[in-house]
């Protein structure tokens, strides 16, 4: 039985690949369809992941996997893991990319991954290919960046995304900035709470 997603309705992975537009960058086009995801908060998007770090992007790394799909292979230097198997170092394989060749493709809805960042990433379950998914898309991904005075800040971009909830859809094209410290006590208290709950569950 494939792996589900913990959004877009449930949709299964080689499904929603399905949807990615594979197209030479270089040359002009309308742009990909706007991806749909379930609209959470950072607590449940959580409560979903099977991955959840905080880490910084080493290197990048387009190939194919597979017939016409192209993914991107992210070196990640992990600073913490709020959800999952901790790691100092890994690897995480995430559709989409532009190979050498200006061949690439995207997804409506995926969340920009650079190498040199710093982020906060939800990944869902992994695939036989190795791929995985940023959980509800956009919604799975902070960039962190520091302000002038040296605080932190955590900024989640959406584009071409649209969130559903309560039955209603909303296209969201925007930023969504929140203090980093904040974040994080946040995903520690969720973290704490789902482990309580499966110890619960026992």
């Amino acid at each position: 039985m494939p792996h589900r997603l913990p959004f877009v309705l449930a949709v299964p992975l080689g499904a929603l690949l399905g949807l990615l537009v594979s197209t030479r960058l270089a040359a002009p086009s309308s742009g990909p369809r706007a991806g749909t995801a379930l609209r959470m908060d950072v607590e449940e998007v959580l409560q979903r992941s099977e991955l959840v770090v905080e880490a910084r992007v080493l290197s990048a790394r387009p190939h194919r996997v597979g017939e016409g799909v192209i993914c991107t292979d992210f070196e990640l230097e992990v600073e913490r893991t709020f959800w999952g198997e901790d790691h100092p170092a890994r690897t995480v394989r995430l559709p989409g990319g532009v190979l050498p060749s200006g061949r690439g493709m995207l997804l409506p809805g995926m969340p920009p991954v650079e190498e040199g960042e710093d982020l906060l990433l939800f990944l869902g379950p992994e695939a036989a290919s190795g791929l995985q998914m940023p959980t509800g898309l956009g919604q799975g991904k902070y960039r962190l960046v520091r302000e002038p005075d040296g605080g932190r800040l955590a900024v989640r971009t959406a584009e071409d995304l649209v969130l559903v909830a309560g039955g209603r859809a909303r296209r969201v094209n925007g930023r969504d900035v929140v203090d980093y410290a904040e974040l994080v006590g946040r995903l520690e208290a969720a973290a704490q709470a789902r482990r309580a709950a499966e110890e619960g569950g026992r």
